[in-house]
């Protein structure tokens, strides 16, 4: 009996490694040749929550149709495949999982719930479609109202939803109330720190529609066959490069027939990045609006794309970019954030989206009111806002080191190579 399914086995073991390394085509025939679909990987996830996991909703969906499969089968930390595909916003496969008995309202050992982490991740039409379902927005630990992602404006629908239906705020930890007596740890000092926060900013303006041409390479993306890790590879290069030379009709061709968008460059920005930082919104919104893509991906400087699309004021990317859920306090290496970069750059519509998107305006290290370009009378309102939010300046910092480019690579390198010629002749004349 072992003999008979050792080789059912090693499929799965096989499925597992293609689903690591988003090998759609092979996925599938592996499913087809009747791998085993009970396999776990390190963590425990079989590959019905592995495919979940990596966002794989084509090998997802077509595990979920085979007879037999364990629909909640739970990992080494009770999460569950409905947990995964709610926390990538994989819409169809959450469908499908409710329709073949899910547990909508299973708890995982940290105690979140699927429900959770659609909010968690700002997925709204999840989110939404769970809330429909019947999720019970006060199940487990910590509750989806309580998370500072619903207060976003793409998730309003999202909290409407969650407080039509009776949902109570915080984490399901108890605190004491300020100035609470002896043994709280929050005495009467803790009083003044009870005072109202300022006015809120007006509202976000709505999300600007996808241009006509991104629109059009990220549905031909959609419908393109599958291809070769190798070829997709091989077209990530070229995307980069394409990018460098802002040749944007060639990007968004390259990016309609699936090239990887995980290639890097050598300062280790992806194809999301290196667009934002080149300036080339079309290009950007069409990665972003990509399956799949890696929105808080960091360069070798710790930079992210939001703090690039910022530094270049592309409003309508970091909207974008927002709305797929990019940590908008997120600090590089040097300790700077995308809002420090707005006003660094004097992007002021930037920076004020940045403000009324709920940025921390007091970051350890670079202050944003600290930057000599906030006293413009450009940056007058970003000025204004930055106050109102109690932001404090701090002089003795200086702006970050710049980024490094291509240009700055070879200058440094044959300057490099000048100070070694000098030092040769140096040293042969005092011979």
């Amino acid at each position: 009996m072992e003999s008979r399914h050792a080789p059912a086995v090693d499929l799965g073991s096989q499925l597992l490694a293609a689903i690591g390394a988003k090998n759609v085509p092979e996925c599938l025939r592996l499913v087809g040749v009747r791998a085993d679909l009970a396999v776990k990987d390190w963590a425990g996830d079989a590959a019905l929550a592995r495919a979940c996991n990596f966002s794989l909703p084509e090998v997802a969906l077509a595990i979920i149709e085979c007879p037999g499969v364990e629909i909640d089968a739970r990992n080494n930390s009770g999460t569950t495949p409905l947990m995964y595909a709610s926390s990538k916003g994989l819409t169809p496969v959450v469908a499908a999982l409710l329709s073949r008995g899910a547990d909508i309202n299973a708890v995982n050992n940290n105690g979140r719930t699927a429900l959770h982490w659609a909010c968690r991740n700002s997925y709204a039409a999840t989110a939404l479609q769970l809330i429909e379902a019947g999720a019970d927005v006060n199940a487990g630990r910590y509750k989806p109202l309580g998370l500072p992602e619903v207060d976003k404006r793409e998730m309003a629908a999202v909290k409407a939803a969650l407080l039509a239906r009776g949902a109570a705020a915080g984490t399901g930890l108890v605190l004491p109330p300020l100035g609470a007596g002896a043994g709280t740890g929050l005495g009467p000092r803790a009083a003044p720190f009870a005072a109202p926060l300022p006015p809120p900013l007006p509202p976000l303006p709505p999300l600007p529609p996808l241009p006509p041409a991104a629109a059009a390479a990220v549905a031909a993306r959609a419908r393109a066959p599958p291809i070769s890790p190798a070829a997709a590879t091989a077209l990530g290069s070229q995307l980069l490069a394409a990018i460098e030379a802002e040749n944007v009709p060639e990007c968004l061709r390259l990016v309609g027939v699936r090239a990887d968008l995980a290639v890097k460059e050598w300062t280790g920005d992806a194809a999301l990045a290196y667009a934002c930082w080149r300036s080339l919104p079309e290009v950007s919104l069409a990665i972003i609006y990509c399956p799949g893509v890696e929105i808080d991906a960091r360069d070798n400087n710790g930079n992210t794309p939001l703090m690039g699309a910022s530094s270049k004021g592309l409003t309508p990317v970091v909207a974008a970019l927002l709305s797929r859920g990019a940590d908008i306090n997120a600090v590089t290496n040097a300790g700077a954030t995308a809002l420090y970069w707005a006003c660094a750059r004097s992007q002021a519509a930037t920076a004020l989206h940045l403000i009324e998107a709920g940025a921390n305006v007091n970051p350890v290290k670079f202050k944003p009111l600290s930057c000599p370009n906030v006293d413009s009378p450009g940056m007058a309102a970003v000025k204004a806002a930055l106050l109102a939010r109690g932001a404090a300046g701090n002089p003795a910092a200086g702006p970050p080191a710049r980024r490094n480019s291509r240009r700055n690579g070879r200058r440094n390198g044959r300057a490099s190579r000048r100070n070694v010629r000098k030092t040769r002749k140096t040293r042969k004349s005092r011979r």
